[in-house]
């Protein structure tokens, strides 16, 4: 056996990482959409109210950085769990047959 390999102990908290990464970026993703379809809102529905008016292009605009930002980490992201998910699958193929995972299943 390798000891340079990680254990399955360490290719789980690398996924269960990658996981809660995809996770955040999800979260983000909601939180954009959320602050552009509260400007939207504010502008169709108050056209005539000055003080809702400039804040419903506030939040749109709020909500279009966090989007762009958001879509930025993605890319970071994603190349670090393709790298992280090739790693596992490296490790898997050189996992011994016949042996036994924390379950007890083969």
């Amino acid at each position: 056996m390798n000891k340079n390999a990680p254990n399955a102990q360490q290719v789980l908290a690398m996924m269960r990482t990658d996981l809660a990464n995809e996770r955040t970026l999800l979260a983000y993703g909601r939180t954009a959409l959320m602050f552009t379809a509260t400007g939207v809102t504010l502008l169709k529905f108050f056209p005539l109210s000055d003080g809702l008016h400039v804040t419903g292009w506030a939040l749109g605009g709020i909500g279009i950085i966090i989007g762009i930002w958001e879509s930025s980490d993605s890319q970071q992201c994603s190349s670090g769990f393709d790298d992280s998910m090739s790693r596992h699958l490296k490790l898997e193929s050189t996992r011994p047959k016949g042996s036994f995972d924390q379950a007890g299943k083969p």
